[in-house]
């Protein structure tokens, strides 16, 4: 029942902008006959009601009235700063580096859609009954009305005349009606029931049950009822002539006093707005030709690009993709190459292209005719599909060559440029990091030596100098080099050890997260080098510098830890910390992790 609801509640969102459209068509075609209006609703009605569509390059519908924004129920935000061991560097590389933060905010959204779905329902429940409940009341006091002819009734405690019934409808009249007022008033019924009226309003009533929440959809049934009561009207002026205005005027003046019906069951003669009514009536000419063709010309028109989704552009699933490829021309020179393959980035940067509109434009060329474009290659298995983004001074644009082109925006194209220029960055980020400059002297390197241990035996070194001078190396059973980051203000009481012959394990105190941090190196998978036997939450996994993936394991719904791990030729390599602080900052793990990737041999 909630999805059914979440689908209402999409159709409702896509629908205020039909309807606001409408509305603005109403308006421009004032002196066009008022069937034209009524049947504009049409177009809503079925946006209202059906959760799809066809897909059309004429749609005026925007994308983003498509969907309706919904967020998930967990969503996590993570942020880690860097200190490599200068002020300049470290505040270059927290701006390029990506943010992470593992503070978590819950949102309970399920429960509020289970409520939501209830209200909804409730709602509907309540309006069926109330208009249920009128019908019967109504057909309680019409038990004394007398059949005059055919399907027409006279009841003598009536004050308005109305259409009630669905395959069998009836004409009700108040009883006194002159010989003049009877024939124009039961014409105007007789055009209801001919024009199945009484049908579209009683379907018109039950999408407005479903859609009961939404006030533009009230807004709709209101001004639809008007538009079926006006064009009712001026059928009745076409037939009998302009010379019976005023009497007709009249009638619906004093029929619509003392009304006490209700107005969304039956098609009454004096309900509505009464003063609009009388004043279109008192108004009427007889269109000529042009305004009736123009007008439905522009039904047409407006129906088609309103009922019609716009064409966009056609991406692959995000587990399609291998990687992607963004690559920045600049005067027709290429100025560097990015590459994703990150699937949180990968999803990012579809999410980012998927609203460009399909236009008329043919795309003939391998590259846009631009001397400034970036280029998005979608690395697929069988397939490589490449995207152009430019701007030509007047609009923005995504162009896939020999197949078309696509309308887009700039938020659309500045969100893909920043996601490239982030990873450029980072890059020339993480070769700074490597380099001489950053990395320079104050670096004592003490050698470990391990004997040949038995599988129940182990032997430990551990450091004596300074903190900041924690280099290991040679373990010679492995034939590996292990550093840990020099000059940082986290690491402390770092102790070397092989255990069971076969795994290089570095145990150090981080007193950023306030731990014991445990580093080790070996063939086992990455759990039992670990030595944990929990789930991890895959919403808050993230991939740095491309190889490291940062995990954070749960037991029981509640966070036990925070693990990196990363491969080195055929050996794993984990960082395991025992953390139950969710709003713990893991900054040193991340960063550690990444120092010791980069400088294993």
């Amino acid at each position: 029942m909630s999805k059914l609801f979440l689908t209402v509640l999409g159709m409702s969102f896509t629908s205020c902008y039909i309807i606001l459209f409408v509305i603005l068509v109403r308006l421009l075609l004032k002196k066009a006959p008022k069937v034209i209006s009524y049947i504009l609703w049409g177009v809503v009605a079925f946006r209202l009601i059906i959760p799809f569509s066809f897909e059309s390059m004429f749609s005026l519908v925007p994308q983003s009235a498509n969907t309706i924004p919904i967020q998930r129920e967990t969503v996590y935000q993570y942020s880690l700063p860097v200190n490599i061991g200068t002020e300049a560097a470290d505040s270059f590389a927290n701006e390029v580096l990506p943010e992470l933060n593992t503070e978590a905010s819950v949102y309970p959204f399920q429960n509020y859609i289970k409520a939501g779905t209830y209200i909804w329902v409730l709602g509907i429940i309540v309006l069926l009954i109330y208009s249920l409940g009128s019908v019967l009341l109504i057909k309680r006091n019409l038990k004394s009305a007398k059949l005059i002819e055919q399907n027409i009734y006279e009841a003598e405690n009536l004050k308005t005349p109305f259409v009630l019934g669905m395959l069998r409808p009836k004409i009700y009249l108040p009883v006194g009606l002159n010989v003049e007022e009877r024939s124009y008033i039961l014409l105007h019924e007789q055009t209801h029931i001919q024009r199945k009226d009484h049908i579209v309003k009683i379907l018109a009533f039950l999408i407005l049950s479903i859609h009961w929440f939404n006030p533009l959809v009230w807004i709709s049934f209101m001004l639809m009822s008007t538009d079926m009561e006006l064009s009712c009207d001026e059928r009745v002026l076409k037939e009998m002539g302009e010379d019976i205005k005023k009497p007709y005027a009249n009638s619906l003046l004093s029929l619509a006093v003392g009304k006490h019906i209700v107005s969304s069951i039956p098609l009454a003669f004096g309900e509505g707005n009464v003063k609009g009514r009388i004043k279109n009536v008192l108004k009427y000419k007889k269109p000529r030709f042009w305004i009736i063709f123009v007008g439905f010309m522009v039904v047409i028109t407006v129906s088609i690009c309103l009922l019609s989704n716009p064409k966009l552009l056609s991406l692959p699933d995000t587990n399609e993709i291998h990687k992607i490829e963004i690559e920045n021309y600049s005067e027709g020179s290429s100025l560097g190459v990015a590459t994703i393959t990150d699937k949180g980035d990968i999803d990012n940067i579809l999410s980012n292209l998927s609203g460009a509109k399909k236009t008329m434009k043919m795309s003939t060329n391998d590259y846009p005719a631009q001397n400034n474009y970036l280029v998005v290659r979608l690395m697929l298995e069988n397939e490589l599909r490449t995207l152009c983004l430019y701007s030509d001074g007047y609009g923005y644009y995504i162009e896939e060559p020999y197949i078309g082109i696509y309308r887009s925006n700039r938020e659309l194209n500045d969100a893909i440029h920043k996601i490239y220029t982030e990873k450029i960055d980072m890059l020339n980020a993480i070769d700074n990091l490597n380099g001489d400059e950053l990395l320079e002297a104050k670096v004592t390197e003490q050698e470990t030596v391990i004997p040949n241990l038995s599988s129940e035996e182990k032997t430990e070194s551990t450091a004596q100098n300074r903190e900041e001078i924690v280099e290991f190396e040679d373990f010679d059973k492995m034939g590996i080099t292990i550093r840990l980051p020099e000059n940082t203000n986290w690491i402390g009481n770092p102790v070397c050890s092989i255990i069971d012959g076969k795994i290089a394990q570095v145990r150090y105190y981080d007193k950023i997260v306030e731990t014991e941090v445990t580093l080790r190196v070996g063939k086992e998978d990455i759990q039992t080098l670990a030595g944990i036997n929990c789930s991890f939450d895959n919403e808050r996994e993230i991939i740095w510098n491309d190889n490291i993936k940062v995990q954070f394991a749960i037991s029981d719904n509640k966070m036990e830890g925070v693990l990196a791990s990363w491969n080195y030729k055929e050996y794993n390599c984990i960082l395991w910390s025992s953390i139950s602080d969710e709003k713990a900052d893991v900054t040193s793990i991340a960063k550690t992790a990444m120092y010791i990737s980069n400088h294993m041999q």
